[in-house]
């Protein structure tokens, strides 16, 4: 899959549009202990590698440990180089990126159930995973499985690119100045990372301002209807809480068509939906068992890929990632023929376990109270709680809108506590139904499929499964 980078220009303006739109996500965002730390720019440190990535955990045995606040961090915390990557560099981060979306995926049901809708985001899963490498040591460390094989922290990072990072700790608190440099995303090859600290004092009980922010990210069904105090409040012992976030935003070219259709959901069901029809730019890639639309704009390609007779999930065990590369190589090979982009006009929830993968590939013990190593953190012992809302899709007849995060507490281990900790997991409410109801126009036909959207580079944004629009029964 090859493909060439663009040229400095062009990567300083895709800079610019991922900065603006990720100054967005989170405005106002500050601690309720104390108040936002402004970040300065000074020269770069080195990148952080994976040997150093690694040693982070295991503390200074030659003498003490380089300790810091975080609000001293953030203070003298620098920029990395916009530097590019080479080509077989970008295109190892390209199939790692949708390697990874792929897992994440699988991972979020059982071989023979329904997907339902569902999110994947590769930035976020490899900037949870570069955090935990920069905080465990000893078992814990080496349980971390390798998401992005042959990659080094540096490079894992740079599929991080969009994610805004929110950093909270208790007053006073320090850390190991190793971690703090290991687990920055400011590394990226491929862009910077928006970056934000303050205080909070859990012990408390603060009004965190991190839940003001992790509200807006969350779909207005769920934000209304659930007690964030409960489903989000950090233990007294926290002692670092990072929520990453990603939100994405892409505008429809003109020649919009909206008209009531018929959409086919995961169980075969058909039901009448408002349906939006795009034919300018669009364009067509016809497998042996799939179909699938593209739209290419300058900062995005949007795929809708539908299999032809296979379930969902049998399409994502056995011919997802093959059909996806197959239609990435005919766009670049230019051998697309003219087609039209159908979608249900939706704001629907979507399941996304951002630590499934993790977890499945065993990293159970950073969650154990009693066995978690995570003392390259500050130097003493911690373990993790993981915590991955509902993931937020709204297509409608300007553009398509995603909205993602993923909440990680560090916490203190109590002396004598037993027990596993906190489980990871998603929260999802159901779809509600649109209200109209009438006959199907089978003329705008759509079905059930993955959605996805990667950025400029070919990196992956998102991989979204589309399985139901909630869409009312066609009338007889």
């Amino acid at each position: 899959m090859s493909r060439d980078l663009p040229g400095a220009a062009k990567a300083g303006a895709a800079h610019c549009l991922a900065v603006s739109a990720l100054c967005l996500l989170l405005a106002g965002c500050g601690g309720g202990g104390g108040s936002e730390v402004a970040l300065v720019s000074a020269p770069n440190p080195s990148p952080p590698t994976e040997s150093a990535s690694a040693s982070s955990g295991s503390g200074n045995k030659g003498g003490e440990l380089t300790r810091i606040s975080l609000s001293a961090y953030a203070l003298t915390r620098q920029a990395a180089p916009n530097a590019g990557a080479s080509d077989s560099e970008l295109r190892m981060l390209q199939n790692a990126s949708l390697n990874l979306a792929i897992n994440q995926l699988q991972a979020s049901a059982p071989a023979g159930a329904w997907l339902g809708n569902a999110q994947a985001s590769p930035a976020l899963s490899a900037s949870l995973e570069q955090l935990l490498r920069a905080a465990a040591s000893g078992a814990t460390l080496a349980q971390i499985p390798s998401l992005l094989p042959n990659l080094s922290a540096a490079r894992q990072a740079s599929v991080s690119r969009w994610v805004q990072r929110d950093l909270w700790a208790p007053p006073g608190q320090t850390f190991s100045s190793a971690f703090l440099a290991s687990s920055d995303l400011l590394s990226g090859a491929l862009g910077l990372t928006q970056w934000r600290a303050a205080e909070a004092d859990f012990a408390n009980g603060a009004n965190l301002e991190f839940k003001r922010s992790l509200q807006s990210l969350l779909p207005s069904a769920m934000s209304q209807s659930s007690d964030l105090s409960t489903l989000f409040s950090p233990p007294v012992l926290t002692r670092l809480l990072v929520l990453d976030s990603l939100r994405t935003r892409l505008q429809w070219p003109e020649g919009i068509e909206v008209a009531r259709g018929r959409f086919t959901n995961e169980k075969g069901r058909v039901g009448r939906v408002d349906m939006l029809r795009l034919r300018q730019g669009v364009q067509r890639f016809q497998g042996q068992d799939f179909t699938a639309d593209v739209l290419q704009q300058d900062e995005f390609l949007l795929v809708y890929l539908r299999p032809s007779s296979a379930s969902l999930q049998a399409f994502l065990a056995t011919g997802l990632q093959s059909a996806l590369l197959q239609v990435l190589n005919a766009a670049d090979a230019k051998s697309l023929v003219p087609g039209e982009l159908l979608l249900p006009l939706v704001e629907t929830e979507l399941s996304a376990d951002v630590a499934a993968p993790l977890l499945r590939g065993g990293l159970r013990l950073a969650q154990d109270e009693v066995n978690a190593d995570l003392r390259g953190l500050d130097g003493g012992g911690s373990y993790a709680r993981f915590q991955s809302p509902s993931a937020w899709l709204q297509i409608k007849a300007s553009g398509l809108e995603l909205r993602s995060a993923h909440l990680l507490s560090l916490i203190g281990s109590e002396k004598n506590a037993y027990g596993p900790s906190y489980q990871s997991g998603s929260t999802w409410l159901e779809t509600p139904n649109l209200n109209f109801a009438g006959a199907c126009d089978a003329a705008l036909s759509s079905s059930s499929g993955f959605l996805l959207l990667l950025d400029r580079q070919r990196m992956v944004l998102s991989l979204n499964v589309l399985a139901d629009a909630a869409a009312t029964p066609c009338a007889q």
